[in-house]
């Protein structure tokens, strides 16, 4: 007769328990794990303030967006990238961002992903972030979506709706009071 589940747990009871503690000296990830891609979650934009860039020439408003991420593989690192798509809005910036190029808070497992925005409007009431983040072994999870209106006081009315990435050393300092 094949032992049954509560069987086997009332011998595991009586089971010294030296014997049931494990080293690990290699882990490995389950099948699920390995095949699974990244993960996004809880998408924030932060409405920013008035600015006029240089080089190229851009008159705008700047958005700081984040997204947390967790990924079972280990494969938020060099060679991943976040794609970020804005439709409706000229974008001057490949869709697939290389990590490297985005603010990353935590581990290649898990933690929050951080890049500022300036946007110019033109007529647009919004726009919206299309995210997906593929790990380095090019595995792809979920795709996010987050829509942030135009904020009381955009001034950019004229012109095509649109859209530039900065990274950090770009990203113009708050006005007073911000």
């Amino acid at each position: 007769m094949k032992p049954n589940r509560r069987d086997l747990l009332k011998g595991m009871a009586a089971v010294p328990a030296a014997w049931l503690t494990r080293k690990v000296d290699v882990a490995r990830l389950t099948a699920h794990a390995q095949a699974s891609g990244p993960t996004l979650s809880n998408p924030f934009a932060l409405n920013g303030y008035e600015v006029d860039l240089t080089d190229p020439p851009q008159t705008g408003s700047i958005f700081f967006a984040a997204v947390d991420y967790h990924d079972p593989a280990g494969g938020v690192t060099t060679g991943a990238s976040l794609t970020v798509e804005v439709p409706g809005y000229e974008t001057s910036f490949p869709p697939q961002i290389p990590i490297d190029q985005v603010g990353q808070i935590g581990d290649r497992f898990s933690g929050v992903l951080l890049f500022a925005l300036c946007v110019h409007f033109g007529t647009r009431p919004d726009f919206t972030l299309v995210l997906t983040l593929t790990n380095a072994a090019g595995a792809t999870g979920n795709t996010l979506s987050l829509t942030t209106p135009r904020h009381p006081g955009a001034l950019e009315t004229g012109g095509p709706a649109r859209l530039r990435l900065l990274p950090a050393a770009e990203t113009p300092a708050p006005p007073p009071g911000f």
